[in-house]
């Protein structure tokens, strides 16, 4: 794996909830839970396909 990823995945993970912190704090409501899940869900799918892609198991 490259090394980036380990410090773009806190990174993000980071960056994500600060944006949350200030929508919750501006009282904006932009940020909607079930988008958030979905588009988490897709991304840890989408790494562990690809690692097993690279891995040679599919």
């Amino acid at each position: 794996m490259n090394p980036i990823i380990y410090y773009a995945i806190p990174g993000f993970v980071v960056l994500l909830l600060l944006e949350s912190l200030f929508d919750h704090g501006l009282n904006r409501k932009l940020n909607k839970t079930p988008d958030t899940f979905a588009s988490l869900s897709m991304g840890v799918g989408n790494l562990i396909i690809m690692t097993e892609i690279l891995n040679g198991k599919i």
